[in-house]
């Protein structure tokens, strides 16, 4: 059915469990209005996300502007064309794959640290034969690890600023591409634990920086739902978390 001038509906902020009351003044494919009265609304920013819930559906939005009576937002796709995108800065590697001989999947990997462990406990609070236990425990842990070959590949690249949602990547590469061609693209999300992510795409954009290298674009293809739900939910935390300190800074 959509969303209809004069909907009662309710809403509420990405991650959040705390839901609104709220009227629809207009909606279109790629605009909505809010009304709404409640004067329990937290501090409202341009560039919030939130979801509007209505009786057959909910609708994922991105706060345009708002005062104390209305919201106008961007409305956001929920056909898979379009995820929460967010600015960041990991490590990234990517290199040209052949498309005739791409039949590899997108994979991800938890890192799981195999530095050694000193056997003296660190301070007085922790009994030395509990935290002997702890050490012999994260050997084996690291021996079933190097069994099962669960190590990751090593991103080796040194961090860098990206834009980056669960349907592709901005980032800076030194090698040279060209619009259309297949990239294998190799994350290591800044996560606890760390998240080794290699997925495919294709070349959407590619930008000449000079001397710093090309500015590309990649819309992922073939992705693994898992992974994607992955990024989805980085993604989010790491919007409630910018979201979060430019609070705190006001």
């Amino acid at each position: 059915m959509g969303l209809k001038a004069g909907d009662a509906v309710r809403f509420r902020f990405i991650g959040e469990r705390v839901e609104y009351s709220a009227k629809i003044r207009s909606a279109d494919e790629d605009a909505i209005v809010l009304e709404t009265k409640t004067e329990a609304l937290p501090p409202l920013a341009a560039g919030q996300y939130l979801i509007i819930i209505c009786a057959d559906a909910s609708y994922n939005a991105q706060i345009i502007s708002a005062d104390a009576s209305v919201i106008n937002l961007r409305r956001l796709r929920t056909d898979k064309q379009e995820y929460f995108r967010v600015d960041d800065f990991f490590p990234v590697v990517a290199r040209k794959v052949d498309k005739e001989l791409l039949d590899k999947k997108a994979s991800m990997t938890i890192t799981f640290s195999k530095e050694a462990i000193d056997r003296s406990p660190p301070d007085d609070t922790i009994h030395p034969k509990l935290w002997d236990l702890l050490v012999s425990l994260d050997e084996k842990l690291n021996r079933i690890l190097d069994r099962l070959n669960l190590e990751p590949e090593t991103v080796e690249a040194e961090p860098q600023h990206v834009n980056v949602s669960a349907s592709g990547i901005k980032f800076t590469m030194h090698e040279k591409v060209e619009q259309g061609d297949m990239l294998e693209v190799k994350m290591l999300l800044p996560t606890t634990p760390m998240v080794s992510v290699v997925v495919y795409g294709q070349v959407v954009s590619v930008e000449n920086l000079g001397s710093a290298g090309y500015g590309v674009a990649v819309q992922f293809v073939d992705m693994d739902a898992e992974i994607r739900d992955r990024l989805i939910q980085y993604t989010l935390n790491r919007q409630r978390e910018i979201i979060r300190k430019q609070r705190q800074l006001e």
